[in-house]
């Protein structure tokens, strides 16, 4: 299996990589591949274990093990995912975009809260992230408020936009 996903990581590295780059129109697949429950169990959020196959566990291990390793610039590519979704819910792409961007924030949840958890700790972090002025304390309360309703996808979404700023003219 390890063998026939070798290129799998560099996919995914280039799926992010499209959804950092400020655009006119989303990446639609690149979102599609990343918003792809990976576990077998047909959802984008952390499923029951008993729902999961044999085979979509052991690619849903492998696709965490890529997440979590760290890229060029150190981050592990988990919290690139969730940074560039939440750039691009800044104004790097369109309003329009939100119903694509919001699943593949999402989905890394399939991974476990914990390892999203910390993903979208480190995402959120840096001085002037995501406005000038944002306190820790409103960082450390967003990355809680979104753990805790990434199993309800519009409490997920709304905790999401009011981090990144909510509608956006344009």
């Amino acid at each position: 299996l390890s063998h026939q996903l070798c290129g799998f990581g560099l996919a995914l590295h280039a799926a992010v990589s499209l959804v950092a780059a400020p655009q006119d129109e989303p990446p639609v697949k690149a979102l599609a591949l990343l918003a792809e429950a990976w576990d077998g169990s047909g959802s984008e959020v952390q499923s029951e274990p008993s729902t999961k196959t044999a085979a979509g566990a052991q690619l849903g291990e492998h696709i965490r093990g890529i997440l979590e390793a760290g890229t060029v610039a150190s981050w592990p590519l988990g919290a690139l995912q969730m940074r560039a979704v939440m750039k691009a819910l800044l104004g790097q792409m369109p309003p329009t975009a939100l119903g694509v961007l919001v699943p593949a924030a999402r989905a890394l949840f399939q991974h476990g809260s914990l390892s999203a958890g910390a993903w979208t700790k480190l995402a959120a972090d840096g001085e002037g992230f995501p406005q000038p002025g944002t306190k820790d304390t409103t960082k450390t309360r967003f990355v809680q408020e979104l753990v805790e309703s990434h199993s309800d996808a519009q409490k997920f979404k709304a905790c999401l936009k009011r981090f990144c700023g909510g509608k956006k003219k344009g």
